[in-house]
């Protein structure tokens, strides 16, 4: 049986579809009671085949978000973001949102459900951002279920959430981004960070890069893609798109860092020689001894901490690098709209409200030039 349909009353139909059988042999068929005209019922008829050929169909009846969830995550949005943000919303869904809403039913979950698992998690200590996102991760789950025609309403509509924490994201003054190149330079890995202080690049977009990425020519550098080694045990390392497409890039580099990077890549090319088959040829720009792609976490844990220390600072991670990147520019009266190009930002707006504290003199020196044009400059 493939599927058909039978009138239950007027306007009234019973959708049902069969599906082979289960591992016992039984059959399994679908059904659905079907609200409406013939033709619109004839319709989702179509649209359960079509999903059923497609390998797509999720029974609606008795669905948990649990396997709403996982469906939700293999096809949905897996092809629309990078990976690394379907790993966040993966670990998002599996700390948060499954362990006290997961068993229940998809279309049984309602506002009252949610509000009261964002009011657990913020009595855990979770900060507002945490929740917020857990809170979109969710609410885009459910909006792809209405689109799916497997609930009828999102129950994350509506829903009080934790106001969000005002934090200036911590930035290097000059003189500790001074200290830090030069505690760097004692460290052979060290190029990666003094690479990511002047660029502003993301540490995974740094170590995808390629030798084919730098143009020594024009000094500039393209950012095309991401190294991302799994968190999951047993997986391999990938190569990924970046974040976000404004994060597909081109840099200007400095005559100091490209001089450096010559260094570096002559080097790199001996090494490599006297290997031989040893080593891998990937073209990564920084690698392993023996040519193999760099864990960023394990590079920041044996150079950039003891970068840091020798330096004399703390508090900082390697993306707060990126974050020194933007203020002290900022600070120095860029145009943000340049600072946002530079850090892979789609919209300056974003760069304006993340840094602005780093412009402190600039509403001062905005109302002297506004004043100086009404009234004239006093001598």
């Amino acid at each position: 049986m493939a599927g058909n349909l039978t009138k239950r009353g007027k306007d009234v139909w019973r959708i049902r579809v069969g599906f082979g059988e289960d591992p016992d042999g039984k059959r399994k068929a679908y059904s659905e009671t079907f609200y409406g005209p013939k033709k619109n019922a004839e319709k989702r008829l179509t649209e359960i085949l079509n999903e059923k050929n497609r390998g797509t169909f999720v029974w609606s009846t008795k669905i948990s978000l649990n396997d709403w969830l996982d469906h939700w995550l293999d096809n949905h949005i897996k092809a629309h973001i990078a990976i690394t943000t379907h790993g966040q919303y993966t670990r998002t869904a599996k700390l948060y949102i499954r362990p006290v809403l997961g068993k229940k039913l998809l279309s049984q979950i309602d506002q009252t459900d949610v509000q009261s698992l964002y009011n657990q998690l913020s009595l855990t200590g979770l900060s507002p951002r945490t929740i917020r996102y857990a809170h979109a991760v969710l609410r885009s789950c459910y909006r792809d279920a209405i689109r799916a025609k497997r609930v009828a309403v999102n129950p994350c509509i509506d829903i009080q959430l934790p106001k969000r924490s005002k934090q200036n994201a911590k930035s290097m003054t000059i003189e500790q981004a001074q200290a830090f190149i030069e505690a760097s330079k004692r460290e052979s890995r060290g190029l990666v960070y003094r690479l990511m202080l002047e660029t502003g690049m993301r540490t995974e977009e740094v170590l995808g890069l390629q030798w084919r990425d730098v143009d020594f020519r024009t000094g500039k550098l393209k950012i095309e893609r991401a190294l991302v080694f799994p968190k999951e045990k047993g997986q391999s390392w990938y190569f990924a798109d970046p974040k976000t497409e404004s994060s597909i890039r081109s840099i200007d580099l400095s005559g100091r860092i490209l001089v450096e990077l010559k260094w570096h890549r002559r080097n790199q090319l001996i090494a490599s020689r006297d290997l031989g088959l040893d080593y891998q040829r990937l073209g990564l720009v920084f690698a392993t001894d023996f040519g193999a792609p760099l864990d960023g976490s394990n590079l920041r844990r044996r150079t950039f901490k003891k970068i840091c220390d020798d330096a004399g600072i703390e508090g900082f991670t390697p993306h707060k690098l990126r974050h020194s990147v933007a203020s002290l520019m900022m600070a120095r009266g860029e145009h943000p709209k340049v600072i946002a190009e530079r850090l892979g930002h789609a919209d300056e707006k974003f760069t304006i409200s993340t840094y602005s504290h780093a412009m402190p003199g600039m509403d001062r020196e905005a109302s002297k030039r506004h004043a100086d044009a009404l009234y004239g400059t006093i001598g």
